[in-house]
């Protein structure tokens, strides 16, 4: 096991931690290039598991990611609402009747 380097007595300790140091230009430019290059490896680990989160479901259901979108007509909608609406424990709502009190911005 190895063993960690001494820093001396606490008191040297934290006079050391508080050195100012002069914000400069070249400073400035290696910190933010610091964080560009950081925020990159962030957005890319993110791209990462979303497309593992996509390859796994493709992966799982391999017969329904083959099958494309088809359009739905008007009565296949209105049939599936008046499904939901009749299968909720709520009388549907009309919209167009409700008062409005305020206006939100």
């Amino acid at each position: 096991m190895t063993q960690l380097p001494r820093l001396g007595p606490p008191q040297k300790r934290v006079n050391s931690s508080h050195v100012r140091t002069p914000i400069d230009a070249k400073r400035l430019a290696d910190f933010l290039a610091k964080i560009e290059a950081y925020e990159a490896v962030l957005l890319q680990r993110q791209r990462d598991t979303e497309n593992q989160i996509v390859v796994y479901h493709i992966e799982q259901k391999p017969s329904e990611a083959a099958q494309t979108s088809q359009p739905v007509s008007r009565e296949a909608k209105s049939a599936r609402l008046t499904d939901d609406a009749a299968q909720s424990r709520f009388a549907p709502v009309d919209l167009t009747t409700l008062q409005v009190y305020e206006e939100f911005r």
